[in-house]
C-alpha cells in the first residue's frame, strides 16, 4: 500500500487535517507532490460544510461550495 493509500484510508470519513494525517506517518503534507495531492483529490474530497472527508461519489455543489450528503440536505432543508 502507497503512502497515498494509507493517507487517503486515513482521512476517509474523518474530520482530521490532513497535516495531522502526514505527520501520523512521519511525513510533512508541504512534502507531497502535486500528484499526490491530485491523487488525493481524486478519491476523496474535505465538506466544506462539516469538513469531513468523504468519497468524491457523495460530492455536492451548491454556490461553490463542495457539500457532502448531510449538508447539502441541511442546506437545501433549512426552515
Amino acid at each position: 500500500m502507497s503512502r497515498i493509500d494509507k493517507i487517503i484510508e486515513e482521512l476517509l470519513g474523518t474530520s482530521q487535517s490532513l497535516e495531522n494525517v502526514c505527520n501520523y506517518f512521519g511525513i510533512s503534507a508541504k512534502d507531497l507532490t502535486e500528484n499526490e495531492i491530485k491523487e488525493i483529490d481524486e478519491e476523496i474530497f474535505q465538506c466544506d460544510g462539516c469538513g469531513w472527508w468523504c468519497e468524491t461519489s457523495e460530492r455536492n455543489d451548491l454556490c461553490g461550495d463542495a457539500l457532502c450528503e448531510d449538508c447539502l440536505y441541511l442546506e437545501v432543508h433549512q426552515d
